[in-house]
């Protein structure tokens, strides 16, 4: 969601007409650098529309609690916020409870408040930590905007289904499409020692198994013993994906582990099949960027990617015998035509520049097309 931010903010600072204070937190360099590298391409005459502002705010779970009942942690964040006098605060959040100290800021402020959310899930659905009393706790933040900005039309529905009756609007992730083709699939697997000859299903992202479901796919090779799968990625479940297929009993030459590449295109080329085997999703962009590279995506029938692909490509959430059935009867369809209408639906509506211009044009409305907006972004 941070990239989708970034080039949110971008797209706002090359239009033109806004005015943007970007609120970030200071121990987020890679974030610093990236708005930094904003407002030096804007040059000397339009730096001053984008304008970084370091804060020293922090996220974690039960924020909606912390921030209700310490109204000193708004303080500062409020004092800033005055200081630059926005008509309007943009709270680029992934889920409701992060960011939700600039709601509570925003209307103590009384400042109009547009929340830009991918995941207005429940934390029961999420599979949080006391979930329940979590849930309740948040309920009560999706009164607090004005107005919504999401991802997708079943987040849109989601958003209704948390009792949101403000507007809210519909802007689709983006990927760069030319960046994200076809391409040899052969010499990309030569290029990542991935073993030629066999089927492949891979996985691109952080490795969590409660979010991600990287386990499940590997006991899905249990149901479809011809294929090997490719992960991609790092994070907090490694070690035990890596334990997994042996404990599984799988052979350890049928499951292998890349590090993490600013270029998976050449994965999502090299594979045969992405999987996303997802507890929950927005709109993921590595399923666009699959597509576009030219390889079907088998996926949990949930959310962005309920939405989007295909039902013979999708399969009951949780089930890892029916993604196996999928990997199994793999070769019984041609996935090509299909493969490729997706990729043509990505192009006409979900590229870097539609994003840019469907980003602009939801918050031009929201703001109700005023000249000289000052749109603070946190």
């Amino acid at each position: 969601h941070e990239v989708m931010t970034v080039r949110g903010v971008r797209a706002l600072a090359q239009d033109g007409n806004f005015e943007i204070h970007f609120l970030y937190a200071e121990r987020n360099q890679r974030l610093a650098e990236a708005l930094q590298l904003i407002r030096d391409r804007l040059g000397p005459d339009g730096a001053d529309r984008m304008v970084p502002v370091p804060t020293s705010n922090t996220t974690g779970p039960f924020d909606a609690l912390r921030n209700h009942f310490c109204p000193f942690r708004c303080r500062a964040l409020i004092r800033q916020l005055q200081s630059i006098d926005p008509e309007m605060l943009i709270v680029s959040q992934d889920e409701i409870e992060s960011g939700s100290l600039a709601l509570f800021a925003a209307r103590r402020a009384r400042i109009r408040a547009v929340s830009y959310i991918p995941l207005p899930h429940r934390h029961s659905e999420m599979g949080a930590k006391f979930a329940t009393l979590r849930d309740a706790i948040n309920t009560p933040l999706f009164r607090i905007p004005d107005a919504f900005v999401t991802i997708s039309r079943n987040m849109k529905r989601k958003l209704r289904d948390r009792g949101v009756d403000q507007p809210i609007l519909v802007v689709f992730n983006g990927i760069d499409a030319a960046r994200f083709s076809p391409g040899d699939g052969n010499a990309e697997r030569r290029r990542l020692r991935l073993p030629a000859g066999s089927r492949i299903v891979g996985m691109a992202g952080r490795i969590d198994f409660n979010h991600k479901g990287q386990n499940r796919l590997v006991r899905a090779l249990k149901n479809a013993p011809d294929w090997h799968a490719a992960f991609l990625g790092e994070g907090p479940d490694e070690q035990h994906l890596r334990r997994l297929p042996k404990e599984l009993g799988i052979e350890g030459d049928r499951v292998h582990f890349l590090p993490w590449s600013d270029h998976p295109e050449h994965f999502f080329r090299a594979i045969d099949v992405l999987a996303l085997p997802s507890r929950f999703e927005g709109f993921p962009l590595v399923m666009l960027e699959s597509v576009c590279c030219g390889t079907p995506v088998f996926a949990s029938d949930v959310d962005g990617m309920s939405e989007f692909l295909p039902k013979a490509w999708r399969f009951p959430k949780g089930d890892s015998a029916a993604l196996g059935d999928l990997l199994r009867n793999f070769g019984s369809r041609d996935h090509a035509a299909e493969t490729e209408r997706l990729r043509e639906d990505v192009m006409a509506r979900m590229t870097k520049a539609s994003f840019a211009a469907g980003f602009v044009d939801a918050i031009a409305e929201l703001a109700e097309r005023a000249p000289g907006l000052t749109a603070e972004v946190y």
